[in-house]
């Protein structure tokens, strides 16, 4: 054998026995630890399990009340529509009201001048035919 083929013989036993050592030194530790790891990726797991189920039903939440909010802020926007439409109608008779009891006004006023002119007239017409 040669010497190369003699280190590769005593490495590769080194190596075991080096293995063979580390696990009688570490075993129980390597257990431990591996146990450990194991256990917390499970609780990993389980809390990603949990945020994502508090996640759907935060946004199933989050919709029903998109929807319900939607659904009042439609009727309480019905609502003043038809309370506005109501006033204008309101406003509107009492403009159209205000403007015939003008116009009355005016032919009532506009009368009396025409007979007051008149009467002016005639007397200014007889006083002018008086001597």
């Amino acid at each position: 054998m040669s010497k190369k083929e003699d280190n590769k013989n005593v490495n590769g036993a080194h190596l075991g026995e080096i293995s063979t050592i580390r696990d009688i030194l570490m075993g129980q530790q390597i257990n431990e630890f591996e146990e450990r790891f194991n256990e917390l990726q499970k609780q990993i797991a389980d809390m990603e399990n949990r945020l994502e189920q508090k996640v759907k039903e935060l946004s199933s939440t989050s919709s029903a009340q998109n929807k319900e909010l939607l659904k009042v802020s439609s009727n309480q926007l019905a609502n003043l529509e038809e309370s506005t439409q109501s006033r204008f109608s309101q406003i509107e008779k009492s403009l159209q009201d205000g403007l015939a009891d003008l116009q009355q006004m005016i032919e009532d006023s506009s009368l009396n001048d025409k007979e007051r002119i008149g009467r002016l007239l005639l007397e200014a017409g007889n006083s002018l035919l008086k001597p």
